[in-house]
């Protein structure tokens, strides 16, 4: 901005200051809700505007929906959490999904996968939902920080790079 004021001026002397203002825009792109299974309406309309900003087709935005569901469910139901924030962004094609809560310190990134060979009702309850979630991403990571425990999670939304990686599951 300054380099094209520079141009425009030229040779001419400056007769006044040159002062200049940024405004930073507060998006949508974060929701804070109670712990409370009542808030899941308006967690799956912030999804649904999510899904819509970025782009994802009905199924991609189905299975962030699921995704987001299965954390933010296990986050009222186990955590003892009071709120949750969700944040997301858009990093080369990549869409970040971070969710934030003031529960127990809870590491999904750790939890081993239920043993999907023994039957449902001989199989040790739980685990399911974190393993969905886990599956869902390209990336995962946490870190509990300040009495939080920070979540992101990380999905493609190019379907050029989707096409790419047949191994990872992606939004």
């Amino acid at each position: 901005m300054e380099k094209a004021v520079e141009t425009f001026v030229g040779e001419a002397e400056q007769s006044d200051d040159l002062t200049m203002l940024a405004i930073q825009r507060l998006s949508s792109d974060i929701i804070c809700l109670k712990a409370s299974s009542e808030e899941y309406p308006r967690m799956t309309a912030y999804v649904k505007g999510l899904a819509d900003a970025v782009g994802l087709d009905t199924y991609r935005a189905g299975r962030l929906r699921l995704m987001i569901e299965e954390t933010v469910g296990n986050i009222i139901d186990y955590s003892g959490a009071t709120e949750i924030t969700l944040t997301a962004h858009v990093t080369d094609q990549q869409l970040c999904v971070t969710i934030t809560d003031d529960g127990q310190p809870f590491n999904p990134t750790t939890v081993p996968d239920p043993d999907l060979n023994v039957p449902g009702e001989k199989r040790k309850a739980g685990g399911l939902g974190t393993m969905l979630m886990r599956k869902m991403c390209d990336r995962i990571t946490y870190r509990r920080e300040e009495h939080q425990n920070v979540l992101e999670m990380y999905g493609t939304i190019s379907s050029e790079s989707l096409a790419n990686s047949p191994d990872t599951i992606s939004l």
